[in-house]
């Protein structure tokens, strides 16, 4: 089992390792958790402004502050002098805490751009251009450490209409289960993933190997729990045990998701934790 602690992540100005920003993280949700733990919806029904919010914050709502102020600091992360000190310190941790999100200073991703794969035409039909520029990206990622850490095997949490693992098991060639709660869009993959199989075979390209399954991820699942059914398939190896992690490189298993929504992002990170996946793309 790899058990390098090579990352991937372009920290904020002024942190040195990964450590130190988790701490620093951390401390900052715990010091603002009052506010993150309500639900944005709830803004709606609830009067949070007068049961939550410090006094000095409702400033905000009052008509010396503007829809231009407003939009600002949502988009930008400026405020007026005149707001409150802590509402402004607020402010300021935000964006200092927030990872970098300019693709253009981060190496890594204009290496992967660079010598990413053209998406094979056989994959990419029903696919906007924004998922086709995800994709295209994300699967040359994915591809690339699996190379490095000798990850062969793909666990998509949340894979949707499976857009993503055609290409990393049909383009790259890697074995992937793709897992998703919807069976509306677990029978749109199953059935995109057949049309491209039988396309691929006619054409005489080799591939991996592709199994979706319809299933809630549960709180209290571990990693074995959700490869159960996709394993089923005795062609797809079943992961490495925690006593025996180096056995054989083809049981290595990656944790990923293109679009982890609402708590999955969370959960993909717990189960990735408590497993003998070897690595983590979120």
């Amino acid at each position: 089992m790899v058990t390098s602690s090579r990352h991937h992540l372009r920290l904020p100005k002024g942190f040195t390792s990964v450590r130190e920003y988790a701490d620093a993280l951390v401390a900052f949700l715990r010091r603002y958790a009052w506010l993150w733990q309500h639900h944005a919806v709830d803004f709606f029904v609830v009067n949070y402004w007068e049961k939550t919010f410090p006094v000095e914050w409702r400033q905000l709502k009052e008509a010396s502050t503007s829809y231009e102020d407003l939009l600002n600091l949502a988009s930008h992360g400026t405020f007026k002098e005149e707001w409150p000190e802590d509402l402004k310190e607020f402010i300021r941790l935000s964006r200092e805490i927030a990872l970098p999100r300019d693709p253009k200073g981060d190496t890594f991703t204009q290496e992967i751009q660079e010598n990413s794969k053209p998406l094979d035409r056989k994959t990419i039909y029903g696919m906007t251009p924004k998922k086709k520029h995800e994709v295209q990206i994300l699967s040359a990622v994915i591809s690339a450490i699996a190379s490095s850490t000798n990850t062969p095997n793909i666990l998509d949490m949340g894979a949707g209409q499976g857009y993503l693992d055609a290409v990393l098991a049909y383009s790259y060639g890697l074995t992937v289960i793709g897992v998703d709660d919807d069976e509306v869009q677990t029978c749109g993959a199953i059935r995109r993933s057949d049309t491209i199989a039988k396309m691929f075979k006619n054409h005489g390209g080799s591939f991996g190997k592709l199994r979706h399954i319809n299933r809630r991820v549960g709180v209290g699942e571990t990693f074995a729990d959700l490869l159960k059914e996709g394993t089923q398939d005795s062609t797809i190896p079943e992961p490495s045990t925690p006593s025996s992690p180096d056995t054989d490189t083809h049981e290595r298993w990656m944790l990923c998701g293109l679009h982890t929504c609402g708590d999955l992002a969370s959960s993909s990170i717990r189960h990735f934790l408590q497993s003998t996946a070897t690595v983590l793309v979120s």
